[in-house]
């Protein structure tokens, strides 16, 4: 009976038909299949292609980036400070002296916390507007070019700050608002994560790519670490330089942009999927999120995606609230306390990547009921994000109501569990969707990035700078709120099996 189903429906098949299918057969792949595994790609250049291409300049990347973040901030703070002293003291001019009064009082960080929030509006801002572009390119083209891109943006940024303090007199602040123009016209942060995600999807099957997320925040995070404590140690050694960690930082990016040159790019299939588009309509952003309430998923319901991205976007909100100012003004830190404290965060973030986050794997892969792999690592990963937004609204409920230094650092050791959602949440979207729809759904998620970091740093750097006087732990009052939200939007995400058979057709109950 069986086989003469199968006859009748043959016939039924036209050949210009069955070429049509040959053809999607071609171009499709199996959630088993890494999305570089594709036959009618070159086979020498799929077995050059690595994930660790991606995630060991992430490490590089960060490491740039923390070892600058403290001397970067106090450096904010000394110039905002001698000008607000040169104001109080009617034009004298401090900026040769050593001697500076202090700037840890409530107004000069008012004045650095709303530069700040200027300066963060200029870099997500910008990123806003060309993460979509930046995403095409790197679907289309290449995606170590929007890797390079996005790397040299960061060092134009670094160039900026050095500019400044050597040239002030001739510049003034100008070039410190003009290096976020620059990173952010370059792809930004969330570019360069559409980028390295997809290089790694590309380069992975499915089971392994959660693994391979893990990997890169586990290089995040230790870049993160390392940086940030040998800035301190540079800072000690050069007797309080604040720009030894930007020379560090630079000469490390020059190297990094010199390895995206010379590694291969990753082979993908969507390429001759992506039609060339306007420009305009490649910045839209709005067609680009729209992406995550019309693609087809594979294991959750239709509402999955979109809620996990609202998670996901209220998370990039909080990521980043004025944690060191905050510090600075209760607990008298400087840049080498707060090198530490960053050092220190990574580090515990690390291990959860290492330890924690392996752990639980191994116990949930083993306990669940179900026997379809692709099943139990998405049900895995949806828990884990749960988990981790939960812990990240507990860190900003704990630092806000934080008396000494001693409950702050308490309190970042149990937010730490907030880091295990990254991976996961990373992996959730991937496994979500058929492999041809990965670039657009991480750039979509990139949108949200840019547009929730936007939001985050111009309105919690304004609310600080608004609240500080009179009640400074508000913002973290706030941003703890907004991880519960987050936390009920994970619990309404579900799965939902028998979605979608391949990523292509609907399967239906017989």
């Amino acid at each position: 009976m069986q086989a003469s189903t199968s006859t009748d429906l043959a016939t039924l098949v036209s050949p210009e038909q069955e070429d049509d299918i040959n053809d999607r057969k071609d171009l499709s792949s199996d959630e088993q299949t890494p999305l570089l595994g594709i036959k009618n790609q070159d086979t020498k250049k799929k077995c050059q292609a690595s994930e660790w291409y991606a995630i060991i300049p992430l490490f590089f990347i960060t490491f740039s980036a923390a070892a600058c973040l403290p001397a970067q901030l106090q450096f904010y703070t000394e110039i905002f400070c001698r000008r607000y002293y040169d104001t109080e003291l009617e034009g004298r001019n401090l900026l040769d002296q050593r001697d500076i009064p202090n700037c840890s009082i409530p107004e000069v960080q008012e004045g650095v916390a709303s530069a700040t929030a200027i300066i963060q509006f200029l870099n997500y801002g910008t990123t806003l507007l060309t993460v979509s572009f930046y995403g095409h390119i790197s679907d289309s083209k290449s995606r170590t070019s929007v890797m390079f891109l996005s790397t040299l943006g960061l060092f134009l940024l670094l160039i900026c700050n050095v500019a400044t303090y050597h040239l002030y007199d001739y510049f003034g602040i100008s070039l410190i608002f003009l290096g976020p123009l620059l990173r952010g016209g370059l792809a930004g942060d969330s570019g360069l994560m559409v980028a390295v995600q997809a290089y790694i999807s590309d380069c992975t099957t499915t089971v392994r790519r959660t693994t391979a997320f893990g990997y890169m925040m586990a290089s995040l995070l230790c870049g993160a670490m390392v940086g940030a404590n040998l800035s301190s140690i540079v800072l000690k050694a050069t007797g309080g330089n604040i720009m030894s960690p930007f020379y560090m930082s630079s000469i490390t990016l020059i190297c990094v942009m010199m390895f995206f040159c010379i590694i291969p790019d990753s082979e993908h299939n969507t390429t001759q999927q992506h039609k060339q588009k306007p420009f305009l309509e490649q910045i839209n952003v709005y067609k680009s999120v729209k992406k995550l309430f019309t693609v087809k998923v594979i294991h959750g319901s239709r509402f999955t995606l979109p809620l996990v991205a609202l998670a996901q976007f209220l998370m990039a909100a909080i990521a980043l609230p004025p944690v060191l100012l905050y510090a600075m003004l209760e607990f008298g830190w400087t840049a080498y306390e707060s090198g530490y404290y960053i050092s220190f965060t990574s580090f515990l973030r690390f291990l959860q990547m290492m330890i924690i986050f392996p752990l639980l794997t191994k116990i949930f892969i083993k306990s669940s009921s179900t026997n379809d792999i692709d099943t139990r690592q998405w049900k895995f990963n949806l828990w884990v994000t749960r988990i981790g937004v939960f812990f990240e609204g507990v860190l900003m409920f704990g630092i806000a109501f934080s008396s000494n230094a001693s409950q702050f650092t308490l309190a970042t050791v149990i937010g730490s569990f907030a880091i295990l959602a990254q991976p996961a949440i990373r992996s959730l979207f991937t496994t979500s969707v058929a492999p041809e729809d990965v670039g657009q759904v991480l750039s979509a998620l990139a949108v949200l990035d840019a547009l929730a970091w936007l939001i985050a740093q111009f309105g919690l750097n304004a609310l600080y700078g608004a609240t500080v006087m009179i009640m400074p732990s508000l913002t973290f009052i706030v941003c703890g709120i907004i991880g519960i939200i987050a936390f009920f939007a994970t619990i309404l995400a579900h799965h939902k099996s028998g979605q979608l058979n391949s990523g292509y057709e609907e399967v239906t109950d017989v």
